[in-house]
């Protein structure tokens, strides 16, 4: 078997200034000013972006709407990625047919759970 090196996409220097500028930016005020529908999904056992801060954006966002995956982390949308898909077919169906989309919902065990 031939050995495999992994070559990085960028510089170590470049990485570290693109992971410390996301935690300058803030679009906070930017977030009333949404139109369109938003979904937010989030993990419950996310503990990098905490669920509070899906339901505050939910919250700022007029036609925010918010799904809480469990079970799920950080990566939810790939850990629990049935769910997530269902949750963004009923956001999807429910915008096309201008149906009111609940501004809470889990998707898990408890589905719908307002």
């Amino acid at each position: 078997m031939g050995r495999y090196v992994v070559q990085p996409l960028a510089s170590p220097a470049v990485q570290a200034r693109g992971a410390l500028a996301m935690l300058r930016y803030d679009a906070t005020a930017t977030l009333p000013t949404i139109a369109a529908p938003v979904l937010v999904t989030a993990g419950h056992l996310d503990h990098m972006t905490v669920p509070e801060t899906g339901r505050y954006i939910r919250d700022q966002v007029p036609n925010g709407r918010y799904v809480e995956l469990r079970p799920g982390g950080h990566m939810a949308i790939l850990e629990a990625n049935e769910r997530f898909n269902e949750a963004v077919a009923a956001f999807v169906a429910a915008c096309s047919l201008g149906s009111t989309v609940p501004r809470n919902a889990t998707v898990g065990s408890n589905y719908p759970n307002q």
